[in-house]
């Protein structure tokens, strides 16, 4: 039986980490290297992907696994945060974006 209240709560609880790490992200890069308004605003689209629908797993069997692909690019600052809460970056590399020789560019990038 699926426990609708405990799979909210799951995708509650995502959203507030990702809320806290997109703040960490863009006090750490400064001022004028941010856009955390268009993160914030698609917080709860993340949330439900990444913590309770997509099919993510570091099984190397891409046609086992879903695909994400962000349009807006402004927002990467919550696709970083939702990567860290599944485990493909760590809380320290957060703190690197927009820094010299971080992989955590201001827009995504395929080959980074």
């Amino acid at each position: 039986m699926i426990d609708k209240k405990k799979d909210i709560q799951k995708i509650k609880n995502f959203s507030i980490e990702l809320r806290k790490n997109i703040l960490e992200m863009a006090y750490a890069a400064g001022a004028s290297s941010s856009h955390f308004g268009g993160a914030l605003s698609i917080v709860e689209i993340m949330s439900t992907l990444f913590s309770y629908k997509m099919k993510i797993n570091k099984d190397p069997s891409w046609d086992q696994r879903d695909r994400f692909i962000l349009s807006k690019g402004h927002a990467c600052l919550a696709y970083y945060a939702a990567l860290c809460e599944v485990g493909y970056i760590t809380k320290e590399e957060l703190t690197t974006f927009e820094k010299d020789d971080s992989n955590l560019l201001g827009h995504p990038v395929i080959n980074k």
